[in-house]
């Protein structure tokens, strides 16, 4: 009698952390040909680096089509960061997808909802700038200091730029139930 073990999320984050370790040793081509095992088997993580590998030529040879195919299976189980990268290919019309802004913020938002800290970042860029949505800097405001509440370097550094609090001084941190004054990482407005 044959008995095949369908892999767990404990095994299939083992294998990619086994990636993980050659990547950081400098070995990117078993980095990748590891985490295409992971995601092979469905591990959404995995399903997401081995895109970014063929969107960026990590390891292998760049190949948007490819990258295009990756992102959308980790896509399809809602890994935030996929979803946030697959909105690029549809705001620029990359890999032959149709270029359609509406679905690219559309995916922006799906990803902030997901937790993804740099769509929320982005829709505040696009927001502030007025990039496929109507300029609302209030709304650009609320999207950078969710990402700034993330510790996003980059909306961080927006947040100081245009001399706004990162946790809002009118209310309490939900984090930590302490006001803003207690709360130990605080970038004053500027002067």
């Amino acid at each position: 009698m044959d008995i095949t073990l369908k892999p767990n999320e404990n095994n299939l984050k083992q294998i990619f952390e086994s990636g993980w370790n050659c990547y950081e040793a400098g070995d990117k081509a078993k980095a990748l040909t590891i985490w295409k095992e992971a995601a092979e088997l469905g591990y959404p993580k995995a399903q997401h680096y081995v895109a970014v590998c063929y969107q960026s030529g990590i390891g292998t040879e760049k190949d948007k089509t490819k990258a295009l195919e990756w992102y959308r299976k980790a896509v399809a189980q809602n890994y935030p960061q996929s979803v946030c990268y697959l909105a690029y290919f549809y705001a620029d019309g990359i890999a032959g997808v149709e270029r359609d802004t509406d679905e690219a913020v559309r995916l922006w938002k799906k990803a902030a909802g997901l937790g993804d800290k740099e769509a929320k970042f982005i829709l505040g860029n696009l927001y502030y700038y007025g990039t496929y949505v109507g300029q609302n800097h209030e709304e650009a405001i609320k999207w950078y200091r969710m990402s700034a509440q993330q510790l996003f370097l980059r909306a961080i550094n927006r947040m100081h730029e245009l001399g706004e609090w990162i946790f809002d001084p009118n209310e309490t941190d939900s984090w930590f139930g302490t006001t803003l004054i207690d709360h130990p990482v605080i970038l004053l407005p500027n002067s």
